[in-house]
C-alpha cells in the first residue's frame, strides 16, 4: 500500500511524522532536565501519535481500494490513464 500517494495520504503521513516528533521532543526535554514536562503529557502525545498512524493506515487503505475499483472499472489498456497513482500494465494492474 505504500505505492499509493494521494494528497490525503501525504497529509496523513505528515501528521503521523509530526506527532512522533512531538513525542521525541517531549522525551528529550525531560532528558535535558525540563521538570515542566509530565508523564501525562508524554503519554497523551504517544496516544495522539498512535492515533495518527491509525488514520494514516486508514487513508492508505481507502486510496488502495479506490485504485482497485478504478482499475477494475477501466477498459483494458486504460489503467494508467484512469489510475495515475501507479504505473499500470496494459490490463490496468499495478506494475510491480
Amino acid at each position: 500500500m505504500q505505492g499509493i500517494s494521494t494528497p490525503a495520504c501525504l497529509e496523513a503521513e505528515r501528521a503521523a511524522i509530526e506527532a512522533d516528533a512531538q513525542v521525541v521532543a517531549l522525551e528529550q526535554a525531560v532528558i535535558q532536565g525540563d521538570e515542566k514536562v509530565t508523564a501525562a503529557q508524554i503519554a497523551s502525545q504517544r496516544d495522539l501519535a498512535a492515533f495518527a498512524k491509525l488514520r494514516l493506515e486508514s487513508t492508505r487503505r481507502k486510496a488502495e481500494q479506490l485504485h482497485e475499483q478504478q482499475r477494475r472499472e477501466a477498459p483494458a489498456g486504460l489503467g494508467a490513464k484512469v489510475c495515475p497513482l501507479h504505473r499500470c500494465d496494459a490490463g490496468g494492474r499495478p506494475a510491480r
